[in-house]
């Protein structure tokens, strides 16, 4: 589980989705959405959507560069 910074002053959010049974290229692509020129609407569904994901989230695993 991860823990989420507050939403409240984001101007961007970037998605990735990994995992899954077959490796898709197309889904693979990092999405962003500019929540700066979004609807309040829409803003707030965006936050809602990622809060709610994030407790399923694993945390990135940093590999040491060698």
């Amino acid at each position: 589980m991860i823990e989420l910074p507050s939403l409240d002053l984001a101007l961007l959010v970037r998605l990735t989705r990994e995992g899954g049974v077959a490796y898709l290229p197309g889904l693979a692509q990092p999405r962003s959405i500019d929540l700066a020129t979004c609807p309040p609407g829409l803003r707030q569904e965006v936050c809602d959507a990622v809060a709610r994901a994030a407790p399923a989230a694993l945390p990135m695993k940093l590999v040491p560069f060698p």
